[in-house]
């Protein structure tokens, strides 16, 4: 969640701070894109290209606000498993009870 609302945020603040004309920040290149080039396909492409990058960047921000509240699952522990666990955890230990690990 924190990096998708992370990642949205970053291009906002890409797009809102003001370059100025000799350094353009990556975002305000590609709006002012539109107005060096020419061409009715090339500039529907880049306005297409914009515009699907906005819609994705206003999915990854909902997604990131809205908590996942699937139900988790865990599977219990098998006896075999259980014993290699606790044979680990015993060795990890030295004789004077001190935890090695």
């Amino acid at each position: 969640m924190n990096i998708g609302f992370g990642l949205v945020i970053m291009f906002a603040i890409d797009y809102l701070i003001l370059g100025t004309d000799q350094a353009l920040t990556l975002a305000q290149t590609a709006a002012t894109v539109l107005s060096i080039i020419s061409g009715f396909w090339i500039s529907l492409l880049i306005q297409i290209a914009f515009g699907i990058f906005i819609i994705f960047l206003l999915v990854v921000l909902t997604m990131s606000l809205t908590p996942d509240t699937n139900e988790k699952i865990y599977l219990p522990e098998s006896d075999m498993e259980k014993a290699v666990r606790t044979e680990r955890e015993r060795k990890m230990k030295s004789p004077a009870g001190v935890n090695l690990g």
